[in-house]
């Protein structure tokens, strides 16, 4: 894998020296409290290089203890097949999707329903009703 450059304008650190938000390539990452992180792809279409780069944001931003993903898309087309049998983060334990068209939140809710996941995954149409449904779920667990 290549490694990539971050410049001081593509990460922002917090008071307690450890970095809040990451730009990678057409990823970005938000830590939005100690248990969640927002990764937010601004692509047409997500493709493996995207998923290497939100891995290493999510391995710099949120590196131990369990959290919840918060996944926004809001120009997605298109996804690549290999993305979408990649293995989430062990320490994920749930993921909501952002999504702004709703045909495609319907279907991938069924589709989710249907074939099952190892942790909560469903699709909103936007961050606050996502955020919502993280907190009913309560703080991730071990």
């Amino acid at each position: 894998m290549d490694h990539v450059h971050i410049s001081l304008a593509d990460a922002q650190t917090s008071i307690y020296g450890l970095e809040s938000s990451m730009r990678m390539g057409n990823v970005t990452g938000l830590l939005l409290n100690e248990h969640t992180l927002c990764l937010t792809y601004q692509g047409q279409e997500i493709t493996m290089e995207d998923v290497n780069h939100s891995q290493d944001i999510v391995q710099n931003l949120k590196p131990e203890g369990p959290f919840y993903c918060l996944v926004e898309m809001p120009n997605l087309r298109k996804t690549a097949a290999e993305t979408r049998r990649h293995i989430p983060n062990p320490n994920t334990r749930g993921i909501a999707v952002v999504y702004a068209s709703p045909v495609g939140r319907m279907l991938g809710n069924v589709f989710l329903r249907l074939k099952g996941s190892t942790f909560p995954t469903r699709l909103f149409g936007n961050r606050e009703l996502a955020l919502r449904w993280f907190d009913e779920l309560g703080p991730p667990n071990h």
